[in-house]
């Protein structure tokens, strides 16, 4: 692989196995040591993902999805994405150390009812984290609860577009932030234990009328 080649182009064909093995190998290596690299791989997932379901991005959601900027943290991190449209809602994920995307669509509201909440679940060093997205009656806005398995002292900051702006001192006491969080947003959450942090999971929310 040429150091002038296209990233995106390159990242493209490495998603769809068009690439040969020892340049899938150097792609790989290039997503697990950087970070950079690394939230690159998430958006064109997640861009490849939409177009394949048959909606193609418009330009301004393209320029929005490949603008996600990555915060160079030396910890285990997960990126999520969570889209909000008309009657369903889409969850993307990918974990940095075994590549691995995964997408998901559930049920939004129809008619008289009313929006239910969607959970994804992650492993962290023998820690399970379940992220609970419950959407406000009017889709303006996410509320964020956890479920931790088994159930260990953390406190957990959240950080809504590079603001901090909640803290739950102790996940033993307390599992659901007040906070309502808009849409579109980035969501940052850090865990911690004796101010030592252990793991963080950003989740972009953006909704689609």
């Amino acid at each position: 692989m040429e150091p002038n080649d296209n990233i995106e182009e390159i990242m493209i064909r490495y998603i769809r196995g068009e690439l040969s093995e020892e340049d899938a190998s150097e792609i790989k290596a290039k997503i697990q040591n950087s970070k950079e690299d690394f939230m690159l791989y998430v958006t064109l997932q997640e861009t490849l993902y939409l177009m394949k379901k048959g909606k193609d991005p418009i330009p301004s959601e393209k320029e929005t999805l490949f603008g996600i900027v990555s915060q160079n943290k030396k910890m285990s991190h997960i990126q999520i994405i969570v889209r909000f449209l008309k009657d369903q809602i889409i969850v993307s994920s990918s974990d940095q150390e075994e590549l691995n995307y995964q997408g998901i669509m559930a049920e939004f509201a129809y008619r008289g009812s009313k929006p239910g909440p969607v959970s994804i679940t992650r492993e962290f060093d023998g820690t399970i984290v379940t992220f609970i997205f419950t959407p406000s009656q009017d889709r303006k806005s996410v509320f964020l609860s956890l479920n931790i398995a088994p159930e260990i002292e953390m406190s957990a900051i959240l950080s809504v577009n590079k603001i901090e702006s909640e803290t739950i001192k102790s996940t033993l006491k307390n599992k659901a932030f007040e906070t309502p969080i808009p849409s579109p947003s980035d969501v940052n959450i850090e865990f911690e234990k004796n101010k030592k942090s252990l793991f963080s999971v950003g989740i972009k929310f953006h909704t689609e009328v």
